[in-house]
């Protein structure tokens, strides 16, 4: 089977990240990137997006967020966050399947912080080592009360389904 290689995040500048460099320790993180990566001369927003090969042919799309992207565990599926819709996309870029709305909150937070002043939306998606030591594909949704919420759920690109709840936070 083929699969996604060089997969990585790139800007108007030049400047690639090679995400899975490290394939034990892939950057999940925009923090550990420097701010030149993100920011030109001025300190206006680059533009930047995702990459990678697939069969020999490079496949690009720009205009994303690269660290609120990730392909799936097995390489031959990448989730993308279109800013207005988050997406499943094959290896070779077609469009799978839009995620639907996302979904309700399972944790304390919802208890705690009350309903939603605004929307839910998708933040981002990454690779997650669980406690357990086994990886998996993280989604982080995000909502307002009278705080900003953020739930992170375990998420299939497979079958479009969401699981247990790995962190939560409050600010």
């Amino acid at each position: 089977m083929n699969k996604i290689t060089d997969y990585q995040w790139y800007n108007e500048k030049g400047i690639i990240v090679d995400v899975f460099a490290n394939p034990y320790e892939p950057i999940t993180n925009p923090n550990v990137v420097s701010d030149d990566f993100f920011r030109d001369k001025d300190g206006n927003r680059c533009r930047y997006g995702i990459r990678w090969i697939y069969k020999d042919k490079l496949i690009v799309f720009p205009n994303v967020d690269g660290w609120k992207c990730s392909p799936n565990l097995s390489m031959d599926k990448v989730i993308i966050n279109h800013g207005d819709y988050v997406a499943v996309h094959d290896a070779d870029g077609s469009l799978l399947q839009k995620l639907p709305y996302p979904p309700e909150p399972i944790s304390n937070l919802k208890n705690e912080f009350g309903g939603y002043e605004y929307k839910r939306v998708y933040r981002r998606c990454y690779w997650l080592k669980k406690e357990n030591g086994e990886w998996c594909i993280a989604i982080e949704i995000w909502w307002r009360s009278w705080r900003f919420c953020t739930e992170t759920r375990e998420f299939n690109p497979d079958t479009l389904e969401f699981g247990e709840v790995l962190t939560t936070s409050a600010d």
